[in-house]
């Protein structure tokens, strides 16, 4: 196993590749799917707070600052 110094950057190296490959934007055009498909769900159920919740962490979930 690799000590923590020899790792330092292999999560540059692979961060680089998957964005050279476009999988950090193929996942969030996903992400972003699943959260529309989520909020059209949400919306069958009745206007109340847990609905509010529910809707809130979807948005917060794609909208964060990472």
């Amino acid at each position: 196993a690799k000590r923590p110094e020899e790792r330092a950057g292999d999560f540059e190296y692979a961060s680089a590749i998957i964005k050279r490959s476009g999988g950090f934007d193929y996942a969030r055009k996903r992400a972003d799917l699943y959260i529309k498909e989520a909020l059209a769900a949400i919306e069958t159920f009745p206007s109340c707070h847990s609905r509010e919740i529910l809707t809130c962490l979807a948005h917060y979930v794609v909208d964060r600052d990472k």
